[in-house]
Formats: structure tokens, sequence, C-alpha cells
């Protein structure tokens, strides 16, 4: 899909007061998005949305397939292929294992599955790998910076009250 050339965003705070003092975050976001390709997207999240404890949840669709991931079921992508007989098509569920990369040291079998910890550790060892070697390991720094100007122009977005682009926001690095 490419990177985010431009969003349109709604922000809500439900709840100004909570239990140790007043806040500014946000507790809602819808953003519409429309990557350098041309292709559109649609963002949603909320904090206090009831239903989910880590429904931290993206799918991507396509011509060809599409692929699912959800959080609370960590170890599983979701993924359908667009082939064969249409009375057979369906997702089907992928479980993570030691033939996955990464995943050996804590996943000695097929479908036992890793603990958010144990992706915490990975994560830990990717940055450390990075530094060791002097090799970009993703995500990298620049990457954040990216994430950052897509937020900033989401925040003008929401203030504005339309359409942002997000080269507006961006930083040249040398």
């Amino acid at each position: 899909m490419g990177p985010v050339a431009k969003v349109c965003a709604d922000l809500e705070i439900v709840h100004n007061n909570r239990p140790g003092g007043t806040v500014d975050n946000d507790d809602h976001a819808q953003i519409m998005v429309r990557f350098d390709s041309g292709v559109m997207g649609h963002i949603y999240s909320s904090r206090i949305a009831t239903g989910r404890k880590m429904g931290y949840a993206y799918e991507i669709t396509g011509t060809k397939g599409a692929i699912r991931f959800d959080q609370e079921d960590q170890n599983a992508v979701w993924l359908y292929l667009a082939e064969g007989p249409e009375a057979t098509r369906g997702f089907r569920k992928i479980l993570t294992g030691p033939a996955h990369p990464d995943y050996l040291p804590f996943c000695q079998g097929p479908g036992h599955g890793t603990g958010y910890q144990d992706q915490i550790i990975i994560e830990a060892k990717d940055f450390l790998t990075a530094i060791h070697t002097g090799a970009a390991v993703w995500p990298t720094f620049r990457d954040g910076l990216a994430v950052a100007e897509v937020i900033e122009a989401i925040h003008a977005s929401n203030n504005g009250g339309g359409w942002v682009n997000v080269s507006d926001f961006q930083e040249t690095i040398e």
C-alpha cells in the first residue's frame, strides 16, 4: 500500500475526568487514509469500547486475497486466497510455530503459541541485533518518524475538519 499520503480524522474525548485527574488524550478515533499508491483505508480505535480486552487488530484486503490478525489471538493469522472453487473458499487459520521467523526459541511445536512477554523479547532481540550489526531491522527510527508525521496530520485534520496531506508534516532526515 505504501506510505500514507493524506488523512481525514475525527477524534473524541468521551471522559475528560477520570480517577487520578483530567486527561486530554482521545478515547475514540476514526481516520480515513489514502496511501501514496491510491489505495484507501480506514482506522478505528477506541479505548473505551466494551467487549474487548486487547482488540488490536487489522485486516487487509486485496484483489487476490485478504489477511487478518487480532492481538487477542496473537498466535494465529487468518488468510484468505481468492483461488480455487468458490464453494471451498474462505479464511483459514494459520497457527504460528517454529517454522515462522523468531518463534522457535519460544514455541517448540506448531500451535503451542507464545505469550505477550515473548513478543517483547523478540522485539528486544531485533533491536539489539540492529545495534550490534549496524543493519536496519524493521521498524526503524525512520519508520517511527513517519508514524509521528501521520499522527500530526491526524490531529491537524481533526482540528481543521478535513483532509490533510501528510507531506505537510514531513521532516527531512540526512
